[in-house]
């Protein structure tokens, strides 16, 4: 069997190719599926805080803010008022 220079290096690339090219796909396949992992992590935590969990979630936070602020404009509306007069 004769085998040239050319012919082993034309074997040699195809198993390169073969090995390398799956290999590096799965390799970012899998970094991708961790960054999405990850994204879907922080994805469920903010869904977390915006909807209802036994009154501490971001709405029931903000709403109280929202009624803090008009008490204290309301106060301070008095406090002018009576200054004022």
């Amino acid at each position: 069997m004769n085998i040239s220079l050319d012919s082993a290096m034309s074997m040699a690339q195809l198993i390169a190719v073969a090995v390398v090219l799956p290999s590096a796909g799965f390799k970012m396949w899998r970094k991708l599926d961790e960054r999405l992992t990850a994204q879907d992590i922080r994805l469920v935590r903010i869904e977390y805080q915006l909807y209802e969990n036994g009154g501490q979630s971001m709405k029931d936070q903000v709403n109280k803010l929202v009624t803090d602020v008009a008490v204290l404009k309301a106060t301070d509306k008095t406090r002018r008022s009576k200054v004022n007069a």
